[in-house]
């Protein structure tokens, strides 16, 4: 998980159906990773974002949120 590109945590973790998908959403700033909004398509998630050392709360949108275990 450390330095794992944005985009490809959110269509894994199924809150996007595709990249480019959820490019497109990060763009338009409807994204946020632990209730802080992002709008860099190239953002990674390291070690600075991991709550209680194993999970990432993201957000698409207002209503789509999903909490991330990282191992």
């Amino acid at each position: 998980m450390e330095g794992a590109a944005l985009v490809d945590v959110m269509v894994a973790a199924g809150l996007m159906k595709s990249k480019s998908e959820a490019r497109r959403m990060i763009k338009q700033g409807g994204v946020a990773i632990n209730n802080q909004k992002t709008s860099d398509e190239a953002a990674t998630l390291d070690a600075s974002v991991v709550l209680d050392g194993k999970l990432v709360l993201l957000a698409a949108g207002k209503k789509n949120k999903m909490l991330v275990r990282v191992q």
